[in-house]
């Protein structure tokens, strides 16, 4: 999405909340944040009737439906709008059996979702839908605490499983580890992250970054896009966590610390491309875009 604020214009990614199967419009579900220059906008100004610049629904997360296999969604935070897209869509075609999710927020009033979610459990008993409150104690929810393998001991085999896993990058590692020691094949998880944990030199220094032709002074602790933005520059960028490769740049001279992302392939590692969201110059950079 472009979102002009003040004369400026922002770009965001926003996972679809909505079935491609019921729905005849997009629908995003934004949460408010501080800070977000982005998300408060959003919730503070935009009107029905108003237009919103956006490009085609792009992504490699998304869910293929095939009846001889049981679905385990799960989420933590905003990860569960994607998990809202499949569970809508599994609903509407009738496909909900062994279909499981668990989702992961802080407190009751943290819930998304909150009365659809009871609403499916009513209308539909054979999905089975555990809330995990993870700083708060509450009998009512199915679990407490952070994710851990004590969750998933109901479960039966999960060699019939395929497994959509959204949430930040510890959550995936630590979900992924669990459920293929319990028995889930690897080539069955399939996940999307909202951020990206970069890591970062020990020993800070100085570095010279070139950006289209722009020279300002940065560092080896922050992303390329976190350090362009702040030197007020504008570079496309999107997802922010290595999905969607709009904030890909070529590297003219320099070195940088590239995290392992989906975005970028074979051709464009040859062709010296970064994401500026998860990579960190390591020594003085020229790059474009």
């Amino acid at each position: 999405m472009h979102i002009s604020i003040n004369d400026q214009i922002f770009e965001r990614c926003y996972t679809l909340s909505s079935s491609p199967l019921t729905h005849q419009h997009y629908t995003i579900s934004v949460k408010k944040v501080d800070q977000g220059m982005v998300s408060n906008w959003l919730h503070d100004n935009l009107q029905v009737g108003d237009n919103i610049w956006s490009d085609t629904p792009s992504g490699n997360f998304y869910l293929e439906p095939q009846k001889e296999q049981n679905t385990l969604l799960i989420s933590a935070g905003s990860g569960i709008t994607p998990m809202m897209s499949m569970l809508r869509s599994l609903i509407a075609e009738k496909n909900t059996q062994g279909l499981i999710f668990y989702h992961y927020c802080r407190t009751q009033a943290d819930i998304p979702f909150a009365t659809e979610l009871a609403a499916i459990e009513r209308q539909h008993p054979e999905i089975k839908i555990f809330i995990c409150l993870t700083q708060q104690q509450d009998s009512t929810h199915s679990f407490g605490g952070r994710i851990c393998a004590e969750h998933f001991v109901s479960l039966q085999s999960l060699a019939n499983y395929h497994a959509y896993v959204c949430g930040n990058a510890r959550f995936s590692q630590t979900t992924q580890e669990l459920l293929i020691n319990q028995g889930l094949p690897a080539a069955h998880f399939y996940q999307e992250q909202f951020s990206q944990q970069l890591a970062v030199p020990e020993q800070q220094h100085s570095i010279n970054i070139q950006f289209n032709q722009q020279q300002f002074t940065g560092n080896n602790q922050a992303s390329l896009l976190d350090q362009i933005e702040a030197a007020d520059l504008p570079i496309k960028n999107g997802c922010r966590a290595g999905l969607c490769g709009r904030c890909k740049v070529k590297v003219i001279e320099g070195e940088v610390l590239q995290q392992p992302s989906t975005a970028l392939n074979d051709h464009d590692k040859q062709q010296g491309m970064v994401l500026a969201c998860c990579s960190i110059p390591t020594s003085n950079i020229k790059i474009s875009q």
